[in-house]
C-alpha cells in the first residue's frame, strides 16, 4: 500500500491503551524486508521470441542473493518475471512486452508477541513493477530481458532497503521510546 498505512499498536499490560499510529510509509514492503526466502515464477507467452527463461531466472536469483536473500518454493514474496509477444511471420524479429514484478501479501497483521499493527486487508499486492518493451532477434530478446531482470532486482533491493529505513525512521518518531524500540527490533528480525 503506497499510501497511508494505518497502524495499530497494543501492549500486552492490561492497564495499557490501544494507540493508533499513522506511518505515512509503504508497509507492504516489510513481507519483503522481513521473508528470508523469495520464489522467482517465469510466465512466458512469449513463445518462440524469448527462449532462454533460465538465464533471466538465474539473474533474478542471483541478485537475490547477493541481497541476502534464499529462493524457494515456500515464500511469503513471488517475483513473476512474464513475457508477451509478437512474432513476424516472415522475418526472425520480435516484439516483447516484458514484465518483473514483486508480489506480497496485502493483508498487512503484524504480530509483535503481544503487540499489534495492521494495515489494509487484500489478497496480493504489486510492491515492485518494471515494464520493459524490446525488438529484435530471439537470441537479442535473451540477453536484452536478462540484463533487464538483473538491473530491475538491483533496483527492487535499492528501493527495499529504502522503504525499510523509512518504516524505522518513523518508527523511531513514536513518542512512547518502548513501544518504539520493540516495533525497531520486530521490524529488523528476520522470519
Amino acid at each position: 500500500m503506497k499510501g497511508l498505512a494505518i497502524l495499530a499498536a497494543c501492549c500486552a499490560a492490561a492497564d495499557a491503551q490501544a494507540e493508533d499510529v499513522v506511518l505515512k510509509s509503504n508497509t507492504d514492503w516489510l513481507w519483503f524486508a522481513k521473508s528470508q526466502v523469495t520464489q522467482v515464477i517465469v510466465n512466458n507467452s512469449a513463445k518462440g521470441c524469448w527462449t532462454d527463461t533460465q538465464a533471466a531466472k538465474s539473474a533474478a536469483e542471483l541478485e537475490l542473493a547477493r541481497g541476502g536473500k534464499k529462493i524457494g518454493d515456500d515464500a511469503t514474496t513471488i517475483i513473476v518475471l512474464f513475457a508477451s509477444s509478437y512474432k513476424a511471420p516472415d522475418f526472425n524479429f520480435c516484439a516483447v512486452s516484458f514484465t518483473f514484478k514483486l508480489l506480497a501479501p496485502k493483508e498487512n497483521h503484524w504480530w509483535n508477541g503481544n503487540l499489534h499493527m495492521s494495515g489494509a486487508a487484500g489478497s496480493n499486492t504489486i510492491i515492485f513493477e518494471r515494464d520493459i518493451v524490446l525488438g529484435g532477434q530471439p537470441s537479442v530478446i535473451d540477453h536484452q530481458i536478462r540484463e533487464e531482470v538483473q538491473v530491475a532486482a538491483t533496483d527492487m533491493l535499492a528501493e527495499a532497503a529504502k522503504e525499510k529505513s523509512a518504516v524505522l525512521k518513523e518508527l523511531s518518531s513514536l513518542r512512547d521510546k518502548k513501544l518504539a524500540r520493540a516495533w525497531r527490533n520486530w521490524v529488523e528480525r528476520k522470519w
